[in-house]
């Protein structure tokens, strides 16, 4: 084989330092390429995740409704540890708006003889909120054609 290569196409292999900074290179976590704002849509654009387009697609089918997060929960079943940080996501991205329950009901969902336990936050989605996160679905949700078929 070494006669039919030549002895010009014979390299020498890398010393392990050097094959170590390739790997090191090559297997390094990279950073996501930043993400274009929307055109005509005031709010800042999130990336989207299999559970962020379901959470959109829950919110898109129940538009004008408040919700809290374990209704969402409930009809997702999204962990909540997934569920949660995505809400404050996108309430800060402008997408939700965000109010604290009234007290009375919140107080009133409270068991005799016990506290009323956590509030509830209630979101809705805001006027821009609604057309990106429509924005977002129609544009995930139809599969985009494959290279070379018409």
């Amino acid at each position: 084989m070494n006669a039919a290569l030549g002895n010009d196409m014979i390299l020498p292999m890398p010393d392990p330092e050097t094959v170590a900074r390739a790997a090191a290179r090559v297997n390094a976590p990279r950073k996501p390429a930043p993400l274009r704002p929307f055109d005509d849509i005031a709010v800042e654009r999130i990336r989207i995740t299999g559970p962020t387009l379901t959470l959109l697609q829950d919110l898109l089918a129940r538009q004008d409704e408040e919700f809290y997060g374990a209704q969402i929960h409930t009809r997702t079943r999204l962990d909540n540890g997934t569920l949660y940080p995505l809400l404050k996501k996108l309430h800060k991205a402008g997408w939700l708006t965000s109010r604290p329950e009234a007290e009375e009901s919140w107080l009133g969902r409270a068991p005799v003889g016990c506290g009323p336990g956590r509030r509830r936050t209630y979101y809705a989605l805001t006027t821009e909120g609604l057309r990106a996160t429509a924005h977002e679905v129609q544009h995930r949700s139809t599969p985009s054609p494959k290279k070379g078929c018409p």
